[in-house]
């Protein structure tokens, strides 16, 4: 059998037998906001930032959504979130990649971390439904 080796950029990540960007396009923040604290997301060809944890001035998670609801905040919508789920798993599987809003991959224990945050939280959603 013969084969080729794969060569990959100094640019670019091999993940399984397909080469990524190390870096894309990052989002614009305002100053003040790290956007190495969210993960990049998209819908219908358009990016948007989703943050990295669900926090809002240490409030847990029902706190948070009650605080946020009533200041008129934006919550992430269930289309928001499911390429998320989606996505962050495929890069844990090493199927694919994830980036920050500052357009840099997504690894190692980053990537970890960013998985026990993600798949925490649908086991806790899916706990909150009526059974």
């Amino acid at each position: 059998m013969n084969g080729r080796v794969i060569e990959v950029r100094p640019d670019e990540i091999l993940v399984g037998s397909v080469a990524y960007p190390k870096t894309i396009e990052p989002l614009e923040f305002p100053d003040g906001i790290n956007p190495d604290d969210f993960v990049l997301n998209t819908w219908n060809d358009e990016n948007f930032a989703l943050s990295n944890s669900q926090k809002l001035n240490g409030l847990d998670f029902d706190n948070m959504i009650k605080t946020a609801l009533g200041s008129g905040q934006f919550l992430a919508r269930v289309r928001d979130v499911t390429p998320l789920f989606r996505d962050v798993n495929s890069a844990l599987r090493g199927e694919g990649v994830v980036y920050d809003a500052s357009g840099k991959v997504i690894e190692n224990e980053r990537l970890t971390q960013l998985g026990n945050f993600v798949n925490t939280a649908l086991v806790y959603l899916n706990d909150r439904f009526e059974k």
